[in-house]
């Protein structure tokens, strides 16, 4: 559920170890008309808009039992790290691509709009699709993902300083179309309310009223590391053709971020050059679907693929 690159990360309640990623090539370019129409319809918030009222959601027992599967399958994903473990039936992927974000001095908290889809099915228990996810740099307690599993689709909190699993979920059904979406997006917001102790809270934006909304509220030390990302990854198993199963998941579904800013110093500025990158990516070719494009469309604001 998130890009590894950490050289310790120490996931006491799965038992896992870290497992690093190696840097990119270039990624295969996405015809420039992709997705223009709803790039054109989304309307991009103001992150110092009102903060007020709080998402409804699942959450506590309620988010981890719906969001068991993906977790299991997060854990499945490094079965063969684990002592003991025996060696998996088929060969499992993680790759990832797009923005990674620099721990610079006064890192505070990130801002995106994602784009998530109503109609994307995963078919298999092995898939699971992470895409668009957002964590800050500068040791969040706090990762926001769009999650794609078997029998669901949801936007979801991931706890890195205490429950180490999914903590709130938010299905992505009518109620969400009507409040949380714009043209086929969302906007995610998580901010370090505090450096002693070290609080982190994730915000929803309800379109509806336009106001911020409270998500998730967690303190403590993070174990996923101080560099944040936004970018889109996927678990899946590889059929004996050597594809992906999540090709046919995925396909010519669009995946974005756009206007991925950090909040540095207490100011909002763009995602670019001295304060992100592209550490987290992997060859485009490791995602195993040959369909697929990929494009960082502005550096390093705003990155899109489509399956």
């Amino acid at each position: 559920m998130f890009p590894l690159r950490r050289a310790s990360l120490a996931l006491a309640a799965a038992g896992v170890a870290a497992l690093a990623l190696t840097p990119a090539t270039a990624g295969h370019a996405v015809p420039a008309s992709a997705n223009a129409a709803t790039h054109a319809r989304t309307v991009v918030p103001d992150p110092h808009a009102a903060h007020r009222g709080t998402v409804p959601a699942l959450r506590g027992a309620a988010a981890r039992t719906r969001m068991a599967g993906a977790a299991a399958d997060f854990r499945a994903a490094h079965r063969d790290l684990l002592p003991g473990a025996r060696p998996s039936l088929a060969a499992q992927i993680h790759p990832a691509q797009g923005t990674s974000l620099t721990n610079v001095s006064g890192t505070g908290g990130v801002v995106a709009t994602q784009s998530f889809s109503s109609t994307l099915t995963v078919a298999r228990s092995g898939t699971t699709i992470y895409t668009p996810t957002l964590y800050p740099a500068g040791g969040s307690c706090i990762e926001i993902t769009t999650v794609y599993t078997s029998g669901q689709r949801s936007v979801s909190v991931w706890d890195w300083c205490n429950d180490i699993t999914f903590v709130v979920s938010v299905p992505i059904d009518s109620t969400f179309l009507g409040t949380y979406a714009s043209g086929g997006f969302y906007s995610a917001e998580v901010l370090r309310t505090s450096s002693n102790p070290n609080t982190w809270v994730a915000y929803l934006y309800n379109y509806a009223n336009s106001t911020w909304q409270t998500l998730y509220t967690s303190s403590g030390s993070t174990q996923a590391g101080t560099s944040g990302w936004d970018v889109y990854e996927l678990y899946s198993d590889v059929a004996a053709n050597g594809t992906s199963y999540a090709c046919t998941d995925m396909a010519g579904t669009t995946f974005e971020a756009r206007s991925i800013r950090q909040y540095i110093n207490g100011s909002w500025v763009n995602a670019a050059p001295g304060n992100a990158g592209t550490a987290y990516d992997q060859p485009h070719d490791n995602f195993k679907c040959p369909d697929m494009t990929y494009q960082m469309v502005s550096q390093y604001d705003n990155w899109r693929a489509v399956g």
